[in-house]
């Protein structure tokens, strides 16, 4: 076995996202999930600049919990989830992605969000070949 076999990554699936599948009963939601981190330059250069103007307040223990969840919201919408289908609202009318539809569902949506947070930092399911495969080794 070869060592990039335990740890090469798969470039375009770390930028363009794989397709994640939450359900529950009949509801069934997919989203496509992009890498936090990796060779998803996107990500880092916006968290980057995004977090600029708070480099003193993070060096003296911490940016403002608000101003770090509106930031987060922000990256995530814009370079983490790619899109989406099944998406509806509470009156059950579909939600076409859109960065702004995301902002407003990740805000409204905890959870989701750490979820999706989650699944965007685990580097099994950006792994080259089958990310099934990749996810039990």
């Amino acid at each position: 076995m070869s060592i990039y076999s335990l740890f090469e990554t798969d470039i375009d699936r770390e930028s363009a996202g794989f397709a994640m599948t939450f359900q529950d009963g009949d509801v069934e939601v997919t989203i496509n999930i992009a890498r936090a981190g990796g060779s998803n330059k996107a990500y880092a250069a916006l968290m980057q600049k995004l977090l600029r103007p708070h480099q003193l307040a993070a060096s003296s223990g911490g940016v403002n919990d608000d101003i770090a969840e509106e930031i987060l919201i922000r990256v995530m919408s814009e370079t983490l989830v790619t899109g989406w289908s099944g998406i509806y609202d509470r009156d059950g009318e579909e939600l076409p992605f859109s960065v702004e539809t995301c902002k407003k569902v990740l805000t409204d949506l905890p959870q989701l969000r750490e979820n999706i947070w989650e699944e965007a930092n685990r580097v099994a399911n950006f792994m080259m070949g089958d990310r099934e495969e990749s996810a039990k080794n």
